[in-house]
């Protein structure tokens, strides 16, 4: 009873006590996060593992099986599932929950590290990915239009420099349309008749697209790096270079095959309604609502769009904000509709409105300082 009384004999404090419950209920509002999927950590890791070149059936038998074994007896583990893919395994392994999962991380690096004495060489090192609710893509966009998908694929790549640097974005993805590439086209005759092998061919060009330390010279004041520069930056300079050497004359690349920019081979298409596109997720930082940086995504769309040939069009086609609004919304609703009913249940039972009124007053009071309270400890 002592609060009540205090609170009976001093209204104007009381009044500054709840106003001010309000103000900071609202600053809460306005700088908490707004998430779709409560920030909690899976106890779920995956390792994939690059076999390039292989079905799934090697890819199976060479990789998927080696590795099950040596991660099927990491403690902890509730279960283990894997699918095998042409040129992939991917292998997802499910902990008893209260797992420490950098603890995990660690055992499954080492049973990787014992595994790949049993892979084939050509298998990249596999990579172990944790599952984070923020890798989530915020916004998924098309980049669509009847022009050549190498040059789809470089506009792409431009829009994605201009996404990365708006503010919450940590990266930005691109699938889709061809990447150009050098192609070097050799003809095996030529190659033959100057007693060039593939491996040779392949080893001369692989050491002299290299730069590489040599040293440093200094002086009183100063010290200078030196860098001998090898990487090619254009296609004369891979032309050019020296593969080998017959009777005293150097072979050269562009005497035995022909070097051009060609698009890549394509081994995968991605369409949108039927049209080929380039697809573009968008991926924000932990600590970014994913409000507000979909928000400043269709900004820079916007900005961008103007921008682009014509006859090309950047569309937005899911954006998880949508969702989110409609969720808070709909907590809106429900918090409104739920203190209507309360107060005219309170009403009847009291059949005075005075006390019913101040009952009804303390339900949002409660509410905001509860919303304060989330955005102090971090909740979205």
């Amino acid at each position: 009873m002592r609060i009540s009384d205090t609170s009976i004999r001093r209204p104007v404090a009381t009044a500054m006590i709840a106003i001010g419950l309000i103000v900071f209920g609202v600053i809460g509002i306005n700088r908490m996060r707004v998430d779709l999927f409560p920030n909690v950590t899976l106890p779920v890791i995956a390792v994939a593992t690059i076999y390039p070149g292989a079905g799934p059936l090697e890819v199976e038998s060479e990789v998927t099986e080696i590795m099950e074994r040596q991660l099927g007896t990491i403690p902890n583990l509730r279960e283990i599932t894997s699918r095998s893919l042409e040129n992939v395994s991917v292998i997802m392994l499910q902990f008893e929950w209260g797992t420490d999962l950098d603890a995990a991380s660690s055992d499954i690096r080492d049973r990787i590290d014992m595994a790949q004495a049993f892979l084939p060489d050509e298998v990249n090192k596999p990579f172990v990915l944790k599952f984070d609710p923020s890798m989530m893509p915020v916004v998924n966009l098309t980049l669509s239009g009847n022009i050549d998908e190498t040059e789809l694929r470089e506009i792409a790549e431009e829009i994605r420099t201009s996404l990365q640097r708006v503010a919450g974005v940590a990266s930005v993805g691109v699938a889709g349309g061809r990447k150009r590439q050098v192609q070097i086209i050799v003809d095996l005759r030529r190659l033959a008749q100057a007693g060039i092998t593939n491996e040779q061919f392949i080893n001369s060009l692989k050491a002299q697209n290299l730069n590489y330390p040599i040293g440093s010279v200094s002086t009183k004041e100063q010290r200078y790096l030196i860098r001998l520069i090898g990487q090619y930056d254009d296609l004369e300079g891979i032309k050019n270079t020296t593969i080998g050497s017959k009777g005293g004359v150097p072979i050269l690349i562009r005497d035995v095959a022909t070097v051009a920019w060609q698009p890549e081979e394509k081994s995968s298409a991605v369409r949108m309604n039927g049209t080929s596109c380039v697809f573009m997720y968008v991926q924000r930082r932990p600590d970014a609502n994913t409000v507000s940086v979909a928000n400043a995504i269709r900004a820079e769309i916007e900005k961008i769009k103007p921008t682009l040939p014509a006859g090309l069009n950047l569309a937005i086609f899911w954006d998880s904000s949508e969702s989110i609004k409609r969720s808070v919304g709909n907590v809106a609703t429900n918090l409104i509709l739920g203190g209507l009913l309360a107060s005219i249940i309170l009403f009847l039972f009291l059949r005075r409105f005075r006390p019913t009124l101040f009952v009804v007053f303390a339900i949002p009071i409660s509410i905001f300082f509860a919303l304060f309270l989330m955005y102090l400890f971090g909740f979205t």
